[in-house]
């Protein structure tokens, strides 16, 4: 069931991530993207993740602008919930951040 005009889609967005976050047969890169999704609404959180998955798959191609955009939404002062996704998946590989953030926007 989905309310158009309620806040049933935030709130069953919120018990998802909160469910993922704790789920064991999810990997522990994808339960730390959802643990950070908690409490975002699902709009902001669905096009901040492409984003963010957007500049490293840049990065990944060496496209001449990829690390340029990268910088700016980690340089964002204004926009938290990035930052810690991407520092989540820091030091892991270029290939699992991009597997773990295509996971994260498929849910």
């Amino acid at each position: 069931m989905v309310w158009i005009f309620g806040n049933y889609v935030g709130v069953r967005s919120r018990y998802r991530s909160a469910r993922l976050s704790c789920d064991a047969n999810v990997m522990p890169v994808g339960r730390a993207i959802a643990a950070r999704c908690i409490g975002v609404d699902i709009d902001d959180a669905y096009c901040s993740v492409r984003e963010l998955r957007e500049a490293v798959a840049l990065v990944l191609e060496d496209a001449p602008d990829g690390r340029g955009k990268l910088v700016r939404i980690l340089g964002n002062r204004c926009d938290d919930f990035q930052r810690p996704i991407y520092y989540a998946l820091a030091g892991r590989g270029v290939v699992e951040m991009l597997e773990a953030l295509d996971w994260s926007a498929s849910f």
